[in-house]
């Protein structure tokens, strides 16, 4: 069975925002999901958060790449440091990124999230479908930055309008096009290896 992990942001809840609708959404897609309340709250930090990550996904080749990892804002960072500490044979099958982050040095209160760059070259050669949405009023990432780093990364754009940073306090308790994205994904084929 594919598994979709849901990663949220800073002081984020798996239950606030759009995360109940998705999740809802794709079990009814026949995923396995996993959304955990992330360890941390206004103080996240990384190493256990990637624990948690690396706990749901497993650490068999085909859970792997069988596996969707969902992230936002913060969330995002999350996903891509995960993704940087697997071997470079491993793959995962997906990663959708919502309102990520591009350098979150700028948040001085997380410095257990900065660090050394991404590893953008190998997330690139793990992951096997990249997705990243944006919206165009993000008063958080900026689009340009966003949409540079994305490219390198080699992860299909989507700008959607006025969605602000994609949280419940902008009103967002659903994300369509992620539900779409998120469909041809898992109808591409059988196994999204």
């Amino acid at each position: 069975m594919k598994k979709l992990i849901c990663v949220h942001g800073w002081d984020g809840s798996p239950n606030i925002g759009f995360w109940p609708w998705l999740q809802v959404e794709a079990q009814k897609l026949g995923l396995e999901v996993h959304a955990p309340q992330l360890p941390g709250g206004e103080n996240p930090e990384l190493p256990r958060w990637i624990k948690k990550i690396d706990t749901l996904v497993g650490t068999d080749a085909i859970s792997r790449a069988n596996t969707i990892l969902i992230g936002h804002s913060l969330g995002c960072d999350a996903v891509l440091r995960y993704v940087e500490r697997l071997p470079i044979s491993q793959r995962i099958g997906a990663i959708i990124l919502i309102a990520p982050f591009i350098d979150e040095s700028d948040l001085d209160d997380l410095e257990m999230f900065n660090g050394q760059a991404i590893s953008v070259q190998k997330v690139k050669t793990i992951v096997h479908q990249k997705i990243a949405f944006f919206s165009s009023n993000d008063p958080h990432v900026p689009l340009q930055d966003g949409i540079e780093y994305q490219h390198r990364l080699g992860a299909q754009i989507h700008i959607l309008k006025n969605r602000k940073h994609f949280s419940g306090d902008d009103g967002c308790t659903n994300i369509p096009e992620v539900l779409e994205a998120l469909k041809k994904i898992v109808s591409h084929n059988s196994s999204i290896k």
